[in-house]
Formats: structure tokens, C-alpha cells, sequence
């Protein structure tokens, strides 16, 4: 155990030079909701000082939480997520907390037909994970972990929604902050662009949301 514990100490000792050669470039990733994928943007030199760049939606790789009070469109917003991007050909994993699989059907389908999708053609795109129905999932975060990770492999995701955040910790917000790291972590590692509503914003910082 303490050699394991001296490579992993070595392994986390890296420099600066050596991590930028693995930095992805910035990239947008389409989201679906009209206005949004206008706010992000980058950089570039120019001899008149720095020029702004649009990325053209969100940042690849980036893992967002969306705060805010109920009934504001967050849960719509990660749906069109999850649409958009199932509807160019990526596959997509929708972590759904607190409603149940056969009722989020309903809602993607009603959704896709608003925003001039094809449902037949992005069906087989999007796999449920219903953390709504079986509690193991919702409340051990291990697990949930574990199953994702299963997801992300067998169906070669890129994108991952999990509606909401707060679900993971409800009744234990005492937990918030453990339960989000895990979580953020977990899909970094796992490189991908992901969307989560959460309506306790406090918990994530004095900032409500992960980058």
C-alpha cells in the first residue's frame, strides 16, 4: 500500500509543460437552446490587442450546473442538450433523478417535436439511466458512478445529462458538496460535456456552478 501511495503522490507531481502538450483545443459543442452557445468564447492575439472568438456553443469537455429557483427551464434546457446532440450522432447518457424513465420518453418526444427533430432518428442515441425508479442509483453514489461508467463504455457516450444534481443529495445537503465533487470529477475523467440542474445553487460556491 505505501508503494501505491508513493506512485500516486509521484503521478500527481506533474509539469506545467507536460500537461499542456494534453490540453484539448477549445472547441463548442452545439446546445440546443437558442442564445445560449453565443456566450461562450475565446481568445486570440492579434496586433491590435486580444480578438474574441466565439466558440459556437458550449465548451467541449466542460461540465456545467445549471441554479435556479423551479419552473425556470433548466430541466428543459438539458433536454434540448441531450436532443441536440443525440441528432448530430453522439450518444448520449440522461442520468433522470427524479422522474421516472417512462415519463421522460414523453417529455423527449414532446421536446424533439418543438425543436424540428426527428424522435425515430435519435431514440437509439440516448440511454436512460433511471436513478428515479431504482434508489441504489440515486442514493450510492458508487454505484451510480459505476453504472455510468458502464454506460460511457458500452455505448461510447460523449455526453451525459443528469437531471437534476440536487436529487443526488436530497434530505442530505449536509452531503452536497462530496456528492457533486465525486460527480464532477467522475466526468472530467471520463472527457465529457456534460449539463445538470440543480436548485440549491449555495451548495456548489459562492459561484453555483462547476467549469
Amino acid at each position: 500500500m505505501q508503494r501505491d501511495l508513493q506512485r500516486s503522490l509521484q503521478e500527481a507531481v506533474v509539469p506545467l509543460g507536460e500537461v499542456a502538450e494534453r490540453a484539448p483545443e477549445p472547441r463548442g459543442v452545439p446546445s440546443g437552446v437558442e442564445g445560449l452557445d453565443g456566450l461562450f468564447f475565446t481568445a486570440r492575439p492579434t496586433s491590435k490587442g486580444p480578438e474574441r472568438v466565439p466558440l459556437g456553443g458550449i465548451p467541449e469537455y466542460a461540465v456545467l450546473n445549471l441554479t435556479g429557483i423551479s419552473d425556470t427551464g433548466k430541466s428543459l434546457m438539458v433536454e434540448q442538450f441531450a436532443l441536440k446532440r443525440a441528432s448530430e450522432g453522439h450518444p448520449v447518457a440522461f442520468v433522470t433523478v427524479e422522474t421516472p424513465a417512462v415519463f421522460l420518453v414523453a417529455a423527449l418526444k414532446g421536446r424533439a417535436q418543438a425543436m424540428g427533430i426527428d424522435y425515430d432518428a435519435v431514440e437509439d442515441r440516448i440511454v436512460i439511466v433511471d436513478a428515479a425508479s431504482y434508489h441504489t442509483l440515486r442514493e450510492e453514489i458508487p454505484a451510480l458512478l459505476d453504472t455510468l461508467a458502464h454506460v460511457i463504455k458500452t455505448y461510447r457516450v460523449c455526453a451525459t445529462v443528469v437531471d437534476s444534481v440536487t436529487g443526488l443529495y436530497e434530505a442530505r445537503e449536509m452531503m452536497a458538496r462530496q456528492v457533486v465533487r465525486a460527480l464532477y470529477n467522475f466526468l472530467k475523467k471520463w472527457h465529457q460535456t456534460a449539463d445538470g440542474p440543480s436548485g440549491l445553487p449555495e451548495a456548489l460556491g459562492p459561484r453555483g456552478a462547476l467549469r
